[in-house]
């Protein structure tokens, strides 16, 4: 109901009854456990930008993997233009604390917001991320925005295999949904179906951003 944010309902009393993994008096705050401090990862004097799990369970290596945008030569956020690309992290637990078992990053510069998931035909790890794809020199001035890239490996370490862009920005008449489309989240079902879930633009003619939203596409494989 409206009354619980669309997380739950009202009881006989009024009183919101949420739904799992969501609490408070209007069921708007995420019902999230408690996290041990010095999870996650952290590198001091570098930055990262985006964290995703490949897949839910240990690899053969017994670790969990997790796929970042990094940020080398200790450059800092805005500098991820030129200095932004993926690597791979591990841990024992979940939680981590993750650390980067190697220096080398994979995806273009600029590549960021990596998602992962895993091809249960395919058989492979497959990463989306926001950016141009292979450039003479790094950039930020993709064609529309920053097309959602992909690429697939048979583990969490790669090879990864660049496939280029699998959805781009609308390049249809002002103003317009999805002439700037970024930020793509993946899910992929049993039957190989993916499902993105992206941040969507819209601009005038006269380049004034008229709105943001978030929009859904599918596909009958990862590959578009």
């Amino acid at each position: 109901e409206l009354a619980c944010e669309l997380n739950g309902v009202l009881d006989e009393q009024d009183r919101c009854a949420c739904r799992d993994g969501w609490t408070g008096e209007t069921c708007g705050v995420l019902d999230l456990a408690p996290v041990a401090v010095g999870g996650g990862m952290r590198e001091d004097g570098n930055s990262t930008w985006g964290f995703t799990m490949a897949g839910r369970m240990p690899w053969r290596d017994g670790k969990y993997h997790a796929i970042l945008a990094f940020i080398t030569d200790h450059a800092g956020i805005e500098s991820y233009g030129s200095h932004m690309g993926l690597a791979v992290a591990t841990a024992s637990v979940p939680e981590g604390p993750y650390t980067r078992p190697t220096d080398h990053l994979f995806g273009a510069v600029y590549a960021g917001n990596p998602s992962a998931a895993f091809d249960p035909v395919e058989r492979r790890y497959v990463t989306m991320h926001q950016g141009c794809g292979p450039m003479p020199q790094p950039t930020l001035a993709c064609a529309h925005g920053d097309p959602v890239m992909a690429m697939s490996g048979a583990s969490p370490f790669g090879p990864w295999v660049e496939h280029g862009p699998v959805f781009n920005g609308s390049s249809g008449p002002f103003p317009q949904w999805d002439q700037w489309a970024s930020n793509g989240a993946l899910a992929i079902a049993g039957d190989g179906t993916a499902h993105l879930m992206y941040r969507s633009h819209a601009y005038t003619a006269g380049g004034l951003h008229f709105g943001e939203r978030l929009g859904l596409a599918t596909a009958h494989t990862w590959r578009g």
